[in-house]
């Protein structure tokens, strides 16, 4: 998610929950809801000279994703620090204020490393988050006493992952891959990572590439999806006009299920880039590219009701 400008200026007349209107009921029906945000949340700071592109959204973001139902934000993204130290504060500061927790940056190292649980009904689902950016940009990264998003040191993924798995049921882990630069294609050192996170005990890990839709694999019964794509960008998509909510299912304490739910996030007819569900053929052919995606890494996704369905382990 990113609420650019336009998107400020629908939040400022239509209330801060207007660019989630068209799927609320989705995303305030789930027991847990979680989302990842690119750029800070601030009034202060310049924008990155480095960079062609610097996001930030006003305060009224951090309400708008409260009130909207999002229980907890993946801040590991190469816009983290877009604006700066004192934006990337009021960053934590703000979704703190409304209620949100944050996972994969932080204060400090350990912070930023530190997995967030979050308990509903007798299952506590734990989050990681870390930015698989340019290892060698040292001031980016959250360090001892340095400000900033988790690296994935590859050495220690198992040590976060059984800390996490210490204190929970279900472990998630977000994993964001940077710009396109590489392409569309799936990389081998996204495999290297994604199945050393379910090596080491993840339940399932959600992968995200700026603006890119890729498959889904299905790695020792755990699902890992490589790049979910957009959701909100505050842009019109011709590549990807198509999205995807994805909503997990939990029964005595395993992922059963996972349902893909289709969404508009670029319609051509009307300009709008805010999201709402697809139905019947133009839901069809979204999770159709989402299965052709998938099948060389041996998924295959199934359509129930103009959902994709992926079934897991039986619920004991």
């Amino acid at each position: 998610m990113m609420f650019g400008s336009e998107l400020a200026q629908i939040m400022d007349r239509e209330g801060s929950t207007a660019p989630f209107a068209g799927v609320a009921d989705k995303l305030k029906d789930a027991d847990i809801t979680f989302g990842v945000l690119e750029g800070a949340i601030s009034e202060r700071g310049e924008p990155d000279k480095s960079k062609s592109l610097s996001f930030r959204s006003k305060p009224s973001a951090a309400r708008g994703l409260s009130n909207a139902g999002f229980d907890i934000i993946s801040l590991a993204t190469p816009h983290a620090m877009d604006y700066g130290n004192d934006a990337f504060l009021d960053t934590l500061d703000f979704l703190s204020w409304y209620g949100v927790k944050y996972v994969g940056a932080g204060r400090n190292l350990k912070e930023s490393r530190q997995p967030v649980i979050i308990s509903s009904k007798d299952t506590r689902v734990a989050f990681l988050a870390y930015y698989r950016g340019n290892q060698f940009d040292q001031t980016f990264f959250a360090e001892d006493d340095n400000i900033g998003p988790a690296f994935p040191v590859y050495e220690e993924l198992e040590k976060d992952i059984a800390e996490a798995k210490r204190q929970s049921d279900i472990i998630i882990v977000a994993m964001h891959w940077g710009a396109r630069t590489e392409g569309d294609e799936i990389t081998d050192r996204q495999k290297l990572y994604a199945q050393k996170l379910i090596d080491s005990g993840a339940d399932f890990v959600i992968g995200q590439k700026l603006n890119i839709l890729q498959g889904v694999e299905t790695y020792k019964d755990k699902l890992i999806f490589y790049s979910l794509g957009d959701f909100i960008y505050g842009a019109y998509a011709k590549k990807q006009p198509a999205g995807f909510l994805l909503r997990l299912v939990i029964s005595d304490k395993l992922l059963t299920r996972a349902e893909i739910l289709p969404i508009s996030i670029s319609d051509a007819n009307t300009g709008s880039f805010l999201p709402f569900p697809l139905s019947e053929q133009a839901a069809q052919e979204a999770v159709s590219t989402l299965n052709e995606l998938s099948k060389e890494l041996g998924t295959n996704i199934q359509t129930e009701d103009d959902i994709g369905v992926i079934e897991l382990l039986k619920a004991r």
